[in-house]
């Protein structure tokens, strides 16, 4: 345990050196560059002078501004020339002759000065230094071709720090450190560290002033190793161990250099001891010996031998069967073997192969076949050239029944239809063949014979002659032998009736409406209401399956409208999960608003106990209530007292009596025929019975 502790302390600090160096690498391989540029702090102001004279008088003026200012033009100093500053009889006037000039020089620098004065400012000044200097060659000690270096290559390196005081440490590029001498003012090393390959390689000297001379570039071009020698063949087909078949092969010699790389005719091929060239021809069945040679453009050379042949001449096949035969091609044994023994003079046989009934390839020269029906074996003999041969042995044993399966509707599946059916499938038999083939639609309690043409059959049932519901249909077939089987199957679910749909054929808009959707078989999908508005719209709902309803009661709206008296159509329909439909319709009414019926009491002039309602005014309604206009109940009318009344002349007691008799007939005759009383009194008990149900409520929640 000791010694493990030790071996870990110690390998520990080795990776986390190795990665400091890498990183150290890293941040060496980056050319810092010169850095010699010094900044100092002065104050500094820019000085503008002026000069103006006038009739022999003469003044002067300086100004003083920051040192990023500029200088005010001559004319704009006009306002300081004036006989107060100037001792002049008289102030400086442009228009009038007074002449001022400009005194100080172009491009007028900031002056040196001293805070406070007008103007001073504090700035910085750069200088820079002279550079370290850095220079470099290729050297190369084998030299090869095309200005390749074969061995001995590298960089001769100098440097020089022009600052007294100052000394180079050492020069360093892109691979790292590179010389490292003592440090001097002047230094002279060499490198040569560098890998295969035509590349620029940087470096720089590293100065004690902390910076480093400007990277410069040398070209390093060096290749030592050796191309590598190739070849392909064209014109014909490749097979195996060299071998190829069609023809004439032509053979093109290639290298290859990862460096300097080959050059276009640098690779040559001898072919059957011939002379080299970069490309020959084999024209004849045989085989014949390469000798490859390349060259890159570094002056490396390299040679390799191969070989090729040509063979066009398809290998001879042998095939043989063994077992106990029947009569034609029928066979009465269960196993039966094929056998194959060809042969090849060439390139000799490379693989036997054969197919069992259009089965897999598998390797061999015997195939045994077993079961029963018709069988062919395949036989397929590849020499090494790739040339193949081909033969086929067919043969039968018979003892096996006919199979049929459906194809539409697919073999085993359940089928939802209406109308026609139309029923395709086959019938196989893999031995003596095909007699008949018969289809039962009532699970085999009947059979019926249908056509058969060449293993395939049809058959169309209408089946609208038959009730709603679920049918296992059969097909069987027979073969020439006697075997009679049934294996196609399918279930037929059979839906021609929609579902039945059932509305209240006509209701009053305060009624609820009974809805009656039921199925007919196969299950219902979906039913829609339609309230049918006209002019103002409509209104529908849809419903899903399980979510249709036994009642409905519509809210008297279409959409954001209130429906306006009148009668409107109601349509509902429902769908199977077939698509067969289901329709009926009623009719819903909103009536009229009853006008108040007159009373009248015995008096001269006639008056009304009720206010009529406004025949042209249209109630208002919520799904939660319903409005109406209640006619009131005529108040019990009052013992009349003894009290004589003088009668009018006998012509004007005729007249009002014939008008009040004429008006009582009109009314009377009204109410026998118009329902709409009714219906308005009706709605008056409803609401009364709802005004009593609320005043109830609130009793209860008053006791709470």
């Amino acid at each position: 345990m000791f010694t493990m502790n030790k071996k870990r302390f110690f390998i520990s600090p080795l990776i986390s050196l190795f990665f400091l160096l890498i990183i150290v690498g890293v941040v060496w391989a980056q050319a810092p560059g010169p850095n010699r540029t010094t900044t100092t702090t002065v104050w500094r102001r820019k000085h503008c002078s002026y000069r103006a004279s006038d009739s022999g008088y003469f003044c002067t003026l300086d100004l003083y501004y920051t040192p990023s200012s500029s200088c005010p033009s001559a004319s704009a100093t006009e306002p300081w020339f004036n006989a107060g500053r100037c001792g002049w009889p008289f102030d400086c006037d442009i228009s009038a002759g007074c002449s001022i000039v400009v005194t100080h020089p172009s491009p007028n620098p900031p002056v040196s000065c001293s805070p406070p004065s007008t103007g001073c400012t504090e700035v910085t000044q750069t200088t820079t230094l002279p550079e370290a200097t850095v220079n470099g060659s290729f050297t190369c000690g084998l030299a090869g071709s095309n200005g390749w270096c074969v061995g001995g290559a590298g960089i001769d390196l100098s440097a020089n720090e022009p600052l007294a005081g100052e000394m180079i440490t050492l020069i360093e590029g892109d691979p790292g450190v590179m010389c490292d001498p003592p440090n001097a003012s002047s230094i002279s090393c060499s490198w040569s560290g560098g890998s295969e390959g035509n590349y620029s390689i940087g470096f720089w000297a590293m100065s004690t002033y902390g910076d480093s001379s400007v990277e410069e570039f040398v070209n390093w071009r060096l290749d030592t190793v050796p191309p590598t020698t190739g070849y392909s063949v064209s014109g014909g087909t490749a097979g195996s161990g060299g071998w190829y078949r069609g023809g004439p092969l032509t053979i093109t010699a290639s290298g290859s250099d990862a460096t300097s790389g080959v050059p276009s005719g640098g690779a040559e091929v001898s072919i059957g001891g011939g002379g080299y060239a970069p490309t020959g021809t084999i024209s004849s069945e045989g085989w014949y010996s390469l000798d490859l040679m390349a060259t890159d453009r570094a002056g490396h050379t390299s040679s390799s031998s191969a070989g090729a042949g040509l063979d066009n001449t398809p290998p001879v096949i042998n095939p043989g069967i063994t077992g106990t035969a029947g009569s034609g091609v029928w066979y009465t044994s269960a196993t039966v073997t094929g056998t194959e023994s060809g042969s090849d003079a060439l390139s000799g046989i490379g693989s036997r192969q054969y197919q069992i009934d259009g089965g897999a390839w598998q390797s061999g020269g015997s195939a045994t076949v077993t079961g029963e029906g018709a069988h062919t074996i395949n036989w397929q003999v590849t020499d090494v050239a790739g040339n193949t041969s081909t033969d086929s042995q067919s043969f039968s044993i018979d003892s096996v029944e006919p199979v049929s399966v459906f194809v539409s509707p697919a073999e085993g599946t359940t089928v939802t239809i209406n109308g026609n059916l139309n029923m395709s499938g086959t019938s196989a038999d893999a031995t003596s063949g095909l007699n008949a083939a018969q289809i039962s639609l009532n699970g085999g309690s009947s059979w019926s014979g249908i056509g058969l043409a060449g293993g395939a059959w049809n058959y169309s049932w209408d089946t609208r002659t038959v009730p709603n519901g679920t049918y296992n249909v059969l097909v069987r077939a027979s073969d020439v032998a006697g075997n009679l089987e049934s294996t196609a199957h399918i279930t037929v679910v059979v839906d021609n009736e929609g579902p039945h749909v059932n509305i209240t054929a006509l209701w009053m808009v305060w009624e609820t409406a009974s809805v009656s959707v039921r199925d007919a078989g196969i299950g219902i999908s979906s039913a829609r209401l339609v309230i049918d508005g006209g002019v103002y719209g409509s209104q529908r709902i849809d419903w899903s399956s399980g979510n249709i309803p036994n009642r409905f009661t519509w809210d008297r709206h279409f959409g954001s409208v209130l429906a306006p008296p009148g009668e409107y159509t109601v349509t509902l329909v429902a769908w199977d999960q077939l698509g067969n439909s289901g329709s009926d319709s009623g009719v819903v009414v909103v009536p009229e608003p009853p006008t108040a019926t007159p009373t009248f009491e015995q008096t001269s002039t006639p008056t009304s106990t009720a206010e009529p309602v406004k025949t042209g005014s249209k109630p208002t309604a919520t799904p939660a209530e319903v409005a109406m206009v209640i006619e009131p109940e005529a108040a019990e009318p009052a013992e009349p007292e003894n009290v004589e009344i003088p009668l009018p002349p006998a012509p004007y007691i005729w007249w009002p009596l014939t008008v009040i008799v004429g008006l009582a007939v009109i009314l009377g005759i009204t109410g026998l025929y118009d329902p709409r009383p009714k219906a308005w009194r009706r709605l008056g008990e409803i609401r009364n019975e709802a005004f009593l149900a609320e005043e109830a409520r609130d009793k209860l929640e008053g006791y709470q």
